[in-house]
């Protein structure tokens, strides 16, 4: 069954390339490819919306271009919460092609999850960048 996933703004760019050539994590095939210029993504959980659910998000990254430290700088808000400010793909990989993942635990979902990135202001790179999401129910 295909999953209705929103995202927004309409016309993404798209970025794939080998996973070859993506290192750092077992998920080097998720960080191969990826949407730039993303401002939300919306995925329901199947849950009731007025049902209540702890959940891990993982958020893959990888950076395909040719930019320094302190270029892409990505806000990221989580069910309208600001859970990262500045991340800097770059930075926390070390290096291109390489897959990062921001974790975040107890996060309380109803019946979507609702993740929203925004270039951060000191950013000299305006697009954002998001390669996968894995969603968990935690125990």
């Amino acid at each position: 069954q295909e999953i209705p996933i929103k995202t927004s703004p309409k016309e993404i760019k798209w970025f794939s390339q080998s996973p070859l050539f993506t290192q750092g994590s077992e998920l080097s095939w998720v960080g191969a490819s990826g949407a730039k210029g993303i401002e939300s993504i919306i995925i329901p959980t199947g849950n009731a919306a007025t049902s209540e659910t702890l959940y891990t998000i993982r958020l893959i990254f990888s950076e395909p271009d040719d930019i320094k430290v302190n270029e892409r700088l990505i806000d990221i808000s989580i069910q309208k919460q600001l859970v990262s400010e500045g991340l800097d793909i770059i930075k926390e990989a070390s290096g291109k092609n390489k897959v990062f993942i921001k974790e975040y635990k107890n996060i309380k979902l109803n019946n979507e999850l609702i993740i929203e990135l925004k270039t951060n202001a000191k950013a000299t790179e305006k697009e954002t960048i998001l390669c996968g999401v894995e969603m968990v129910a935690e125990k």
